[in-house]
């Protein structure tokens, strides 16, 4: 909570007065009479401190708000998500004003924190996440850092009165919503939720993340202490299903036989992500691994099924539409100690994988984004591969090489990105001269929200920045 402070003063002394709450960081006050004017980040208010150990707010003016997200709807509404001293509120606005301060109307989650959210239609899924949340029963497994996650439905289909349904809690902490407009991060191997057909989110927990830790309670005293007792560290993914938005509900639990999955992506219904196995030394003693493609079928999402996992060149960032070739980033060993890198094209068949097409990257690479027969990959600048003949790659050398970029999101072949001056858009209409499209000098938040013909991005402080995808 952020307050103004009363204090007299006087050549020999201090004294206390009375103090008023504020919205964001209090800057300075000004006097005039036995009024106060105090300003913050986020607003100015108007003091009456006639009875300064009981100072009064009579008007308050709202200069700026901090929109850590923005959410497009269905029915031709945005919701901001803005923050004030660590609280957050849902803001619903028509999608012709998305930057507006006069909202149609304000709902404030159950919980403080915010971690994303999901859109299914005018249904929005809202992530927090709770720590050091206390000790769970004996048998139970407890996450990594005593997490738990909340999922609460907030139902907008009448944007001036919004309702709120159902809420489900999910072990382990989780904080990245990922859905078809982010980019894919092939080495994460944690946080991750995933949203198949609207009202599933599928939640991936791997060993060591996520462990199982037994409790024992005294019977006579009720006095809960750890157990010597220990488990096998457990990896699986679980699905959530909100079909019924006022009864969400824990739909089906697989586990699987991995220890270390990482980089989850949904084609259709059918989850994948690639995990590898330590397969020792080689004769310069520097290690060795391989790698393979993990796959579900959760064409029945009550019934998930683990299908036979495919030996792979490398961390698998993505698919083509109909599954049927994968693409991968591989990592070998040069001279000494030194890395090279390759982008590769397999042909999945008969639980193998043929190695299609190889492409040669000049540097590292950390994240990915496929669209519109392209992928894109981020690090160390941005190179775009043409995939359109999965048989034959096509490499695109830009002028944005070893310049540091972060891809967002793309879409239409704008290219979103955070860059050392901002958030910059590029046109990649010509794949082999991206263009700067457009910067911002201020960065904002790793989401954008796309309706059919425009682009939002939370800017906090700086408000939305539409951009148009024509």
């Amino acid at each position: 909570e952020n307050r103004l402070q009363l204090i007299d003063y006087s050549a020999a002394d201090l004294n206390t007065r009375g103090w008023i709450s504020q919205k964001g960081s209090v800057l300075r006050s000004r006097s005039v009479s036995n009024r106060l004017f105090s300003v913050s980040d986020d607003e100015l208010q108007v003091i009456d401190a006639t009875d300064r150990d009981h100072p009064k707010v009579t008007a308050r003016l709202t200069l700026a708000l901090n929109i850590t997200d923005f959410l497009v709807l269905q029915n031709g509404y945005g919701v901001q998500v803005t923050e004030s001293d660590g609280k957050y509120t849902l803001r619903a606005v028509s999608l012709s004003d998305p930057e507006s301060s006069k909202a149609v109307s304000e709902t404030t989650p159950d919980d403080t924190s915010y971690s994303g959210a999901f859109v299914n239609g005018n249904l929005v899924y809202v992530v927090s996440n709770a720590y050091n949340y206390g000790i769970y029963p004996m048998m139970s497994y407890r996450p990594y850092g005593y997490g738990k996650t909340k999922i609460q439905v907030i139902d907008f289909s009448a944007p001036a009165s919004p309702v709120k349904r159902g809420k489900i809690e999910v072990d382990g902490s989780y904080y990245m919503a990922m859905n078809n407009t982010v980019s894919i991060y092939p080495y994460y191997s944690s946080g991750q939720i995933l949203q198949m057909n609207g009202n599933k989110l599928i939640f991936p927990y791997s060993a060591g993340y996520y462990g199982p830790v037994l409790y024992a309670t005294d019977a006579a005293t009720g006095t809960v202490t750890k157990s010597e007792e220990t488990s096998k560290p457990q990896s699986g993914v679980r699905v959530i299903d909100l079909s019924d938005a006022d009864t969400p509900k824990v739909l089906s639990e697989l586990s699987l036989d991995i220890t270390n999955g990482s980089g989850y992506f949904l084609n259709g219904t059918k989850l994948y992500f690639s995990y590898g196995t330590d397969i020792g030394y080689d004769e310069k003693k520097r290690p060795q691994s391989k790698y393979y493609l993990g796959r579900i079928d959760l064409s029945d999402p009550s019934k998930p099924l683990q299908l036979a996992s495919i030996n792979i060149p490398g961390t698998c960032i993505g698919t083509d539409k109909t599954g049927t070739y994968a693409f991968t980033v591989n990592t070998e060993w040069g001279s000494n100690w030194s890395q090279s890198f390759t982008f590769n094209s397999v042909k999945l068949a008969d639980d193998k994988a043929l190695l299609m097409s190889e492409v040669k990257l000049g540097s590292y690479f950390s994240s990915s984004f496929i669209a519109d027969g392209m992928v894109y990959l981020s690090g160390s600048g941005i190179m775009p591969i043409d995939i359109s003949n999965p048989e034959k790659l096509t490499v695109y050398e830009t002028g944005l090489k070893d310049s540091w970029a972060s891809i967002l999101s793309v879409k239409n072949r704008k290219i979103f990105a955070s860059v050392s001056g901002g958030i910059a858009c590029y046109n990649a209409s010509n794949p082999a001269n991206l263009t700067l499209d457009e910067i911002t000098e201020h960065y904002g938040y790793s989401r954008v929200a796309f309706s059919s013909d425009k682009a939002y991005i939370p800017m906090g402080y700086y408000g939305v920045w539409v951009k148009s995808l024509n």
